[in-house]
C-alpha cells in the first residue's frame, strides 16, 4: 500500500459491489471514503464493517457523512425526531441489514457499536496532495480566542453546491473533493471543487478519483468530468 497513491471513494450507501470493486481494482491505494456508507442500499452493515476494518488497519480514512450524522443523533443520542428523519431517508434498509426492527432498544447491538466507532473515528475532513477532502462541501474555518483554527457549523456535512456558496480553501490547499450531492456526471465547479456522487447506489453509476493525478475511474461506463461555474450549476436542470 502506497500512502502517496490516494483513492477518493464517494457515497456507497450500502452498495457492497461498489466497495468490492474499489478494493479489488485498487489494492495498493490508500482509500479516503467520503461518508454515507449506510442507508438506501441493502448491505449497509457489511459496507460499514469492511470500511471499519480498512480504517483500523490504517488502509483508509473515513469522513463523516450526513447519513452517519443522522444515525448517530437518532440512535446514540436518542433524538426521536432525528431517528424518524433517518428512517425516512434510507435508515430502514440499514436496520434490516443488521437484522433489526424499526422499534427496538439498540443497546448492545452491532449497529450501536459501529455507530460509536464512527463517532470516534470519522473525520470532518482530511488533506492529501493539496486537496481538501470532505463529505458534502468545504468546512467553514474560524479561530478561537486563543488563535487556534476551528470548524464552525456543519457545512462540510450538509451543504450542497446547488444551494450554498463554497467556503474558501485554507492555506496551501488548491482544490477540494466531495460527494453528497448527486449529479449525472462528475462535476468540477469553478475549477477547484470536484463532486463525485452520481446517486448510483442501486446501479452501475459510480466513480472514484485518484490523487494526485485527479484521474476519474468509472465502475462500469466512461464518465467525463463536466466543468461548470456556480451560475451554470444553479441553472442546470439536472442539479
Amino acid at each position: 500500500m502506497h500512502r502517496d497513491k490516494i483513492l477518493v471513494v464517494p457515497d456507497l450507501h450500502g452498495n457492497l459491489h461498489h466497495l468490492k470493486w474499489v478494493v479489488e481494482t485498487f489494492p495498493e491505494h490508500h482509500y479516503v471514503f467520503l461518508g454515507d456508507l449506510m442507508d438506501r442500499g441493502p448491505d449497509s452493515a457489511s459496507v460499514v464493517q469492511k470500511v471499519r476494518a480498512l480504517v483500523d488497519f490504517r488502509r483508509a480514512e473515513l469522513c463523516m457523512g450526513n447519513h452517519e450524522d443522522l444515525a448517530i443523533k437518532g440512535i446514540l443520542d436518542g433524538s426521536t425526531e432525528v431517528f424518524y428523519i433517518w428512517i425516512a431517508n434510507g435508515g430502514l434498509s440499514t436496520l434490516r441489514s443488521y437484522g433489526l426492527q424499526r422499534e427496538k432498544d439498540f443497546r448492545g447491538t452491532e449497529l450501536e457499536d459501529d455507530l460509536e466507532w464512527i463517532r470516534e473515528n470519522a473525520l470532518d475532513y482530511t488533506v492529501h496532495h493539496h486537496a481538501l477532502i470532505a463529505h458534502a462541501a468545504r468546512p467553514r474555518f474560524g479561530t478561537t480566542p486563543e488563535g487556534k483554527n476551528q470548524i464552525i457549523g456543519d457545512h462540510h456535512i450538509w451543504d450542497r453546491p446547488t444551494l450554498h456558496e463554497l467556503q474558501p480553501l485554507p492555506d496551501n490547499v488548491f482544490y477540494s473533493v466531495h460527494g453528497h450531492t448527486p449529479f449525472s456526471h462528475p462535476i468540477l465547479l469553478e475549477d477547484d471543487a470536484y463532486f463525485l456522487d452520481l446517486g448510483g447506489f442501486h446501479s452501475d453509476r459510480f466513480v472514484v478519483m485518484e490523487l494526485p493525478s485527479r484521474e476519474i475511474h468509472p465502475y462500469h461506463r466512461d464518465m467525463q468530468v463536466q466543468r461548470m461555474t456556480a451560475r451554470e450549476l444553479m441553472e442546470d436542470r439536472y442539479a
